[in-house]
């Protein structure tokens, strides 16, 4: 269409690891979906018991799901909170029309343009907290690839009106 212009910015990341706190406290608090089961009748949790004859047995003891998805999300166990900080973002979207040149030139504007925009607008990736694009502060120095229960990036929309005269 005559007059239209539309940009678009995705922006991305392959591989790298992010180390969760907001994954932590959320299991081991029982807040997520991977926490669910064993919450009526509690969890066996894999593995084997040593016997006192020095042979292993399959382990059979029931605990309580608050105890077993506390112990094995906490923060000792920091396997079951990295995650794959993959990631690919559409930073930013704008959609432009200029008004025909006829209609400007009546109220003694050379161009005039109305945009839509958006920035920070979807989020694609594996990661379980808000966004794998973090860091961290550690007595004023920047540490990369550690969550420390953030907040999601802010979501910017706007209209924009430019006229040149």
């Amino acid at each position: 269409m005559k007059g239209f212009r539309v940009s678009v910015l995705f922006d991305g990341q392959k591989g790298g690891s992010v180390y969760s706190q907001t994954n932590h406290k959320l299991n081991t608090l029982g807040k997520t979906k991977v926490t669910l089961p064993g919450r009526e009748g509690g969890i066996v949790g894999d593995g084997v018991v040593r016997q006192a004859d020095g042979t292993f047995q399959p382990n059979t003891r029931t605990v309580p799901a608050m105890n077993y998805y506390d112990e094995y999300y906490k923060i000792r166990n920091a396997e079951t909170n990295i995650f794959d900080a993959s990631f690919i973002k559409l930073r930013e979207a704008r959609i432009a029309w200029s008004l025909p040149a006829g209609l400007v030139s009546k109220v003694a504007m050379q161009e005039a343009t109305i945009a839509l925009y958006g920035r920070d607008l979807f989020l694609f990736t594996r990661f379980p907290a808000f966004d794998p694009e973090v860091a961290m502060l550690n007595s004023g120095t920047i540490v990369p690839g550690v969550e420390m229960t953030q907040f999601p990036s802010t979501r910017t929309m706007g209209l924009n009106l430019t006229v040149k005269f």
